[in-house]
C-alpha cells in the first residue's frame, strides 16, 4: 500500500485532521513552518468558499515544501498540483447511466461547500439538458455536512421534496446509503422503488 511504499523510501507519515475548520487548518500549517516537512498532501475542506489560509500556502510553496492538493483546492490556489477526479463527468455519466435504464424523472442531492460537489452538479445539470430530461431546482437538495443530511431525511424533507423522481444521483456512497437505510426502513425497496447512484466506489457501496 502507499504507507509501505513511502517507508521504502525512507518516508514516515503524519496524519492531521482538520476537522472542516479553518482555524485548525491554520494551526497546522503554522505547526509545518516551524518544523518543515518534506511534502503536504492535502484534503481541502469547504473548498468551493474562500479559504482563509491561502496566503500560508503560498508561504509553504515560497519555503520550497511541495504541496499537493487531493479532490480539489481553493480559490487562488489553481496553479498548485492537484489530483482528483474527474467530478463534472461524473455527474454526466450518471444521468447518461440511468437514462439509459429508462428513468426520466431524476432526483440530485449534492454537496454546497466543496468543489467536487458544485462540478458534479454542473455534469447532471447538463447532462439533463442533453437528453431533454425535466429540470427543476425541487429535484436538487443540497447539504453542508452529512449530519445535517441525516436530519433532513428524518424530518421527511428529502422524501416529501422528491415529487414523481424515481431515481436520485448521490453526492457520494455515504450520502446514498444513508438515503437507501433510510428509506428501506419506510418500507420502500431499492432499487425498484427508487433507483441510486452514487459516486467514490467506497466501502459504503
Amino acid at each position: 500500500n502507499e504507507i509501505s511504499e513511502l517507508s521504502k523510501k525512507g518516508y514516515t507519515l503524519t496524519l492531521s485532521a482538520m476537522h472542516g475548520l479553518p482555524r485548525t487548518e491554520r494551526d497546522i500549517l503554522a505547526s509545518i513552518m516551524e518544523k518543515p516537512v518534506d511534502g503536504i498532501i492535502v484534503e481541502g475542506s469547504n473548498t468551493a468558499l474562500p479559504n482563509p489560509n491561502v496566503t500560508l500556502y503560498r508561504r509553504l510553496k515560497d519555503m520550497g515544501i511541495p504541496v499537493v492538493f487531493i479532490h480539489g483546492t481553493y480559490d487562488g490556489l489553481d496553479d498548485f498540483v492537484t489530483v482528483s477526479t474527474d467530478d463534472y463527468h461524473g455527474g454526466y455519466n450518471a444521468v447518461k447511466y440511468l437514462y439509459d435504464r429508462g428513468y426520466r424523472s431524476l432526483f440530485g442531492i449534492f454537496k454546497s461547500v466543496d468543489r467536487q460537489g458544485l462540478a458534479r452538479y454542473a455534469g447532471y445539470l447538463d447532462a439533463l439538458r442533453d437528453y431533454s430530461l425535466p429540470f427543476s431546482l425541487n429535484n436538487v437538495l443540497w447539504f453542508v455536512d452529512n449530519s445535517q443530511f441525516i436530519e433532513l431525511l428524518r424530518s421527511g424533507y428529502v422524501h416529501n421534496h422528491m415529487g414523481d423522481c424515481n431515481a436520485l444521483i448521490c453526492y457520494n456512497d455515504q450520502i446514498a446509503y444513508a438515503f437507501a437505510k433510510h428509506f428501506m426502513a419506510q418500507g420502500y425497496a431499492i432499487p425498484e422503488d427508487y433507483a441510486t447512484i452514487s459516486f467514490d466506489n467506497s466501502l459504503y457501496a
